[in-house]
């Protein structure tokens, strides 16, 4: 049946996708693909096809093992594309006149409860930080998310959002030391 339907016999190739149609859905369903699934399950299909026209049995492989092999790193490979059109395409606040940075959404929230109040310094602190630095800490710091979440808002992997972190803390605790204020402790 597979000599049959990598020779181009459309009946035999229905037959072969309706027995490995599991391995498709699996592998279209993974998790970290759900949002795209039903684009994924038409990349299985195309890599599946592939793995049928350029299968050799002469190499001792088994079909079902490249077959899954050649699906998986297909969708794979779909799915490393799309998360990086995904993040050229969306990041929050930034961009758009309109929207308030993260850090005016933080003290706008803060200020209006009666809780959060900026003193010059630390005004001055923050103006050295960069947008993502300031972002980083707003968002982990000020409002407490994980830095998983506020990763995901801010369509960056988490390591960058930890990079980002550290470098905002260092800054910080080098602006205060230089000041004078000792917070050596605080920014810990």
């Amino acid at each position: 049946m597979l000599a049959a339907a990598a020779a181009g016999d459309a009946e035999a190739m229905a037959r072969l996708f309706e027995a490995y149609r599991g391995l498709l859905v699996r592998a279209a369903h993974l998790s970290k693909v759900r949002t795209v699934a039903e684009d994924a399950m038409g990349v299985a299909a195309v890599e599946f096809l592939q793995a049928v026209r350029s299968y050799d049995a002469a190499r001792g492989v088994n079909f079902a093992a490249y077959a899954k092999s050649a699906v998986y790193a297909g969708v794979h490979q779909f799915f490393r594309r799309e998360l990086r059109h995904w993040q050229h395409e969306f990041v929050p606040f930034d961009g758009d006149e309109d929207a308030p940075s993260v850090w005016d959404l933080v003290a706008d929230e803060r200020d209006a409860m009666g809780i959060w109040e900026l003193s010059e310094d630390v005004q001055r602190a923050f103006a050295l930080l960069s947008e993502r630095e300031r972002q980083a800490v707003g968002l982990t710091f000020l409002l407490g998310l994980t830095q998983k979440r506020a990763a995901e808002l801010l369509s960056v992997r988490p390591q960058t959002l930890n990079d980002a972190r550290k470098r905002a803390v260092r800054k910080l605790r080098e602006y205060f030391d230089a000041e004078g204020y000792g917070c050596r402790r605080c920014l810990a």
